[in-house]
């Protein structure tokens, strides 16, 4: 499967969205998926879905779609009070930001 480019999918992206959102994203990431891999790890649904659920939509702005997949999925998981299921699915979450964060940070 070739990687997804994320160069693409951001100059398809509304360059306003990105002037306004890339930076705060960029600021806020670490928190985010710190926040994903504490509720998985302690397996906190609700707490799973929400921080899934907004990476996704942020991702969304950006036209990451690997992101936005795989951030759906883990939201899924959450609502199905899966959150243990969710450990595997992080480690490639990981590797797809710091793909979009390369790419993100160098067009910021």
């Amino acid at each position: 499967m070739p990687a997804f480019n994320y160069a693409a999918a951001l100059q398809a992206a509304d360059p306003e969205i990105i002037d306004i959102m890339a930076a705060p994203f960029l600021a806020a990431l670490p928190q985010y998926l710190q926040d994903i891999e504490t509720a998985a790890s302690e397996q906190r649904h609700s707490d799973l879905r929400r921080h899934a659920h907004t990476l996704k939509g942020l991702a969304g702005n950006f036209g990451a779609e690997p992101i936005v997949s795989l951030s759906h999925t883990i939201e899924e998981l959450g609502k199905q009070e899966q959150s243990a299921e969710a450990q595997p699915l992080l480690t490639t979450l990981k590797n797809e930001l710091r793909e979009f964060i390369t790419v993100l940070s160098a067009s910021a």
